[in-house]
Parts: C-alpha cells; sequence; structure tokens
C-alpha cells in the first residue's frame, strides 16, 4: 500500500512540475513578446521620424544595427 501511495504522490509531483514549467515558459513567451513589440514600436517610431520629421537626412539610422 505504502508503494502504491509513493507512485501515486510520485505522478502528482511530475504533473505538478509539468505545470509549472508549462506556465513559466508561457510567462517566458509572453515577456518575449512585449520585447519584440516595444523593439518593433521604437524602430517604426524611428523611421517615421526620419521620414516625415527630417526628410533630408532620411537615412540617418542604420536600423539593422540598432537591434
Amino acid at each position: 500500500m505504502n508503494d502504491d501511495n509513493q507512485r501515486v504522490n510520485q505522478k502528482v509531483s511530475q504533473n505538478d512540475n509539468l505545470e509549472l514549467r508549462c506556465k513559466k515558459a508561457i510567462i517566458r513567451i509572453a515577456d518575449n513578446v512585449i520585447d519584440i513589440n516595444h523593439k518593433l514600436t521604437h524602430l517604426l517610431e524611428s523611421y517615421k521620424d526620419d521620414l516625415y520629421g527630417r526628410p533630408l537626412r532620411k537615412y540617418q539610422h542604420n536600423y539593422h544595427k540598432q537591434y
């Protein structure tokens, strides 16, 4: 009986660990999406500033090197 309880507890622990790992992965993905969104927003704003704000210096920024 003790062995059965240990197996059940071990399976529950494995499921908890899997659930925790999944939650952590989802949080990491969300953080990456927020970071990517921030970088894209900054890039587009810089491009818009160059395009509309300073037309003579349109190519001042090297967009590929910023990130």
